[in-house]
C-alpha cells in the first residue's frame, strides 16, 4: 500500500466530515483499488501475465466442451489506455479477454429461474440484487440472460451513471434473465467481485459517459466499450485481498455515515425543540439565551441557520423575543386591537399598511424612456431581495418633467416586489437608505413610505418574517402562473405594531442576533472550505502517487 493510501486511512474520519466526503471517499476507494494503490503486492503471487495465459487456456477448453459460446472479437482501443502505471505483477486486459460477453443460457422451459428487473439492481457496492422466481419459458425470450456468478452492468442512462451493477447470486437453479438494458460478463478464473469494483469505479464510469450513444434520455453504453475497455488485471490472490479491503473500508464508510445521520438527527431534534420552546406562548428570555449559547451544538452546516433566522424574525413580530414596554401604543384609527391572525402582546395593536404608510406604484418603462440627455437611475425587480438591495447594476432611463419630484425615492422607503412566478418570492422587501442620488423605481416595485420613518425597519422585519410572507401570499392574486400584489392589496396588509420604543429594541435585538448568526455562518463556511480543500488535496495526492 502506498504512503498516500496510509495517509488516507489515518485521516479517514476527518475526510469523511467534508461536505459529500463519504460519497467522495467511496469513489476514491474504488479508484485506488483498481489502480493497485489500495492493496498490497505479494511477490509469491502468480503474476497476472500467467493468470491471463491460464484464462485463455480455460476459455479454449470450455469452448471445446460446449460450455462457453464463441465470442465476437473485440479489439482494444490503444488510445483509451488509462494514464497510470500498474504494479509490476499486474497487466491490462479486457472483460472480453477474461470472460464471455453477454452469454446465453440453455435450460428446460418448466424450470424455475430468477427474473431481475432494473429496479431490483442496486447502485451500492455492498447491496445485493433482488429477484422474482418465474418459469424459464416465461423469460427466456426478449430478456438478457445471466447465470450464477455473472457480473451485470446497467447500460442505459441514468442507471449507468448511478453505478447500477451487480454480481448475480442466489439465482433459482443458478440461472436468470432480466431487463434488456444490461451488459453481462461471465468471468473465467477472475474474482467477479473484483470485476464489480472495476465497473463501479470512476476509472470505468467517468470514461464511459462520453462513449454513450443514442438520443437524450435513451443513451446507452455500447457493448464495445464494456467488452474492450482496458481492465487492470491483478494476480488472483491480490484480487481477493482487494475485494476484502474494499469491503472493510466500505463498511467503515457505512458506519461513519450512520453516525453522521444520527448526530444530525439529534441536532435537528434539539434545534426544533429549542425553537418550539421559543415560540411557546409562555416563552421568556431564558430559552432565547439557551439557543444562542448553544448554537454551535445545533448547527454544523451554514444551511442549518436558515430556519433559525426565520424563527427569530417570526418571534420578534409576535412579541416573544423582547421585553415589553409599559406604555401603550396609540389606538389605530379603524381596526380592532385583536383583529389579527394571531395573538399579540396587550400593548401592541394591529394596523394596516395603509394606516402606517403612503403606498404607491412605480414608473412604467416604455420605449420613449430610452436614456438621452438626462438619464436617471431606476431600480428594477433584480435590485430588490429579501432584506437587502443589490446595486451592482442599476439601469437608467429618461424622465418627463415633474416625474423626478413625484417618484424620487427617499431614505426610509420600503420597496416591495409586486409579482413573481414563485409564490415564495412575491413581496420580498428591502429598505432604501438613499444609496443613490435622484433614484426612482419601476412599476413592478411598490413603494411604501412610512408616516414615521423610525417605523420602517420594524415593518421591514415583519414583511420578511414568515408571518409577513404568509399575509402577502394570502392577499396575492394568481394569473397565468404569476403571483402578484397590487397597490390596493399591499395597503391591506395587517401589521402587529409595538410601541415605538419597543420597535427600536426589537430592531436592535434582531441586528444583534443576526450578527451572531452571520459570524457562526462564516465559521461554518470556513470549516467546510478547509475540509473540502483537505479532501481535494488528499485525492490529488493519491492520484499523483
Amino acid at each position: 500500500m502506498s504512503t498516500s493510501a496510509h495517509f488516507l486511512l489515518r485521516h479517514f474520519d476527518r475526510l469523511a466530515e467534508a461536505p459529500g466526503g463519504i460519497a467522495k471517499l467511496r469513489a476514491l476507494l474504488l479508484q485506488l483499488a483498481v489502480e493497485g494503490k489500495l492493496g498490497t503486492q505479494n511477490p509469491k503471487d502468480e503474476p497476472a501475465e500467467k493468470l491471463r495465459d491460464r484464462i485463455a487456456a480455460e476459455k479454449k477448453r470450455l469452448l471445446a466442451a460446449g460450455k462457453l459460446g464463441r465470442d465476437k472479437e473485440w479489439s482494444q482501443n490503444e488510445d483509451s489506455a488509462p494514464a497510470f502505471d500498474l504494479p509490476a505483477s499486474w497487466v491490462f486486459s479486457t472483460l472480453a479477454e477474461i470472460g464471455s460477453i453477454n452469454p446465453r443460457n440453455d435450460a428446460d422451459d418448466d424450470q424455475d429461474a430468477s427474473f431481475v428487473p432494473m429496479k431490483l439492481i442496486n447502485a451500492e457496492l455492498r447491496q445485493p440484487h433482488g429477484h422474482e422466481v418465474r418459469k424459464w419459458a416465461e423469460i427466456k425470450k426478449g430478456f438478457t440472460h445471466f447465470a450464477e456468478g455473472d457480473v451485470t452492468l446497467a447500460k442505459i442512462t441514468p442507471c449507468f451513471e448511478n453505478r447500477k451493477s451487480s454480481v448475480m447470486r442466489g439465482l433459482a437453479n443458478g440461472i436468470g434473465a432480466g431487463t434488456t438494458e444490461l451488459h453481462v460478463v461471465r468471468p473465467v478464473l477472475v474474482d467477479p467481485d473484483y470485476i464489480l469494483v472495476f465497473l463501479k469505479s470512476p476509472l470505468f464510469v467517468e470514461a464511459g459517459i462520453p462513449e454513450m450513444t443514442g438520443t437524450a434520455g435513451q443513451k446507452r453504453v455500447p457493448t464495445s466499450y464494456f467488452a474492450a475497455s482496458p481492465f487492470p488485471l491483478p494476480p488472483l490472490a491480490e484480487q481477493r485481498r482487494i475485494v476484502a479491503k474494499v469491503e472493510e473500508l466500505m463498511g467503515l464508510c457505512d458506519a461513519l455515515e450512520a453516525a453522521q445521520q444520527e448526530r444530525e438527527a439529534v441536532r435537528t431534534r434539539l434545534r426544533t425543540s429549542a425553537l418550539h420552546q421559543l415560540a411557546s406562548p409562555d416563552s421568556d428570555s431564558k430559552p432565547a439565551a439557551f439557543v444562542l449559547k448553544n448554537l454551535s451544538r445545533f448547527t454544523t452546516e451554514p444551511e442549518d441557520l436558515a430556519d433559525i433566522r426565520s424563527s427569530v424574525r417570526q418571534l420578534v413580530v409576535e412579541g416573544k423575543l423582547s421585553p415589553q414596554s409599559t406604555k401603550s401604543a396609540a389606538k389605530s384609527l379603524d381596526t380592532d386591537d385583536n383583529d389579527g391572525p394571531y395573538a399579540i402582546p396587550v400593548l401592541w395593536r394591529w394596523d394596516t399598511m395603509q394606516q402606517l404608510s403612503e403606498v404607491a406604484g412605480g414608473i412604467q418603462k416604455t420605449p420613449h424612456r430610452t436614456p438621452r440627455d438626462n438619464p436617471v437611475p431606476y431600480l428594477g425587480v433584480g435590485n430588490v431581495y429579501r432584506g437587502r438591495l443589490d446595486l451592482t447594476k442599476v439601469k437608467e432611463f429618461e424622465l418627463q418633467e415633474g416625474e423626478l419630484e413625484r417618484w424620487c425615492l427617499k431614505p426610509g422607503d420600503l420597496l416591495v416586489i409586486e409579482g413573481n412566478g414563485s409564490i415564495t418570492e412575491i413581496g420580498r422587501c428591502a429598505l432604501w437608505n438613499g444609496e443613490i442620488k435622484n433614484c426612482v423605481h419601476q412599476n413592478h416595485i411598490i413603494r411604501c413610505r412610512p408616516s414615521e420613518r423610525e417605523t420602517g425597519p420594524y415593518i421591514l422585519l415583519f414583511l420578511n418574517s414568515p408571518a409577513g410572507m404568509d399575509e402577502m401570499q394570502r392577499l396575492a392574486i394568481t394569473s397565468s402562473g404569476l403571483f402578484s400584489l397590487s397597490v390596493g392589496k399591499i395597503r391591506q396588509i395587517k401589521i402587529p405594531l409595538p410601541p415605538l420604543a419597543e420597535q427600536r429594541r426589537i430592531v436592535a435585538k434582531v441586528d444583534e442576533l443576526m450578527a451572531v448568526l452571520d459570524a457562526l455562518e462564516a465559521t461554518l463556511t470556513a470549516a467546510r472550505t478547509t475540509s473540502e480543500k483537505l479532501l481535494a488535496a488528499t485525492i490529488a495526492k493519491l492520484h499523483a502517487a
